[in-house]
């Protein structure tokens, strides 16, 4: 999975003291549906990613550094 942070997504989703059960049901996501995104062997659509940042209460910079790391670096190094 490409422009991911993962690392930082995990940290997020454990300062926010929320099960992942309840994260993916907010996602609409099954638990292993939600595991396997986590996981980097599927990708984040555009719903989930608004879904997620609205369940664990992400600031507009975390969704930028956490779905768009990528972007984000090419960007400063320009």
């Amino acid at each position: 999975m490409n422009g991911i942070n993962l690392t930082l997504l995990t940290e997020k989703i454990e300062q926010s003291g929320m099960k992942r059960k309840a994260i993916a049901e907010k996602m609409h996501l099954t638990p292993v549906g939600l595991a396997n995104k986590l996981k980097g062997r599927r990708d984040f659509s555009a719903s989930e990613i608004k879904r997620m940042a609205r369940a664990i209460n992400l600031t507009g910079d975390e969704i930028l550094s956490i779905f768009f790391a990528d972007t984000v670096d090419k960007m400063s190094t320009n």
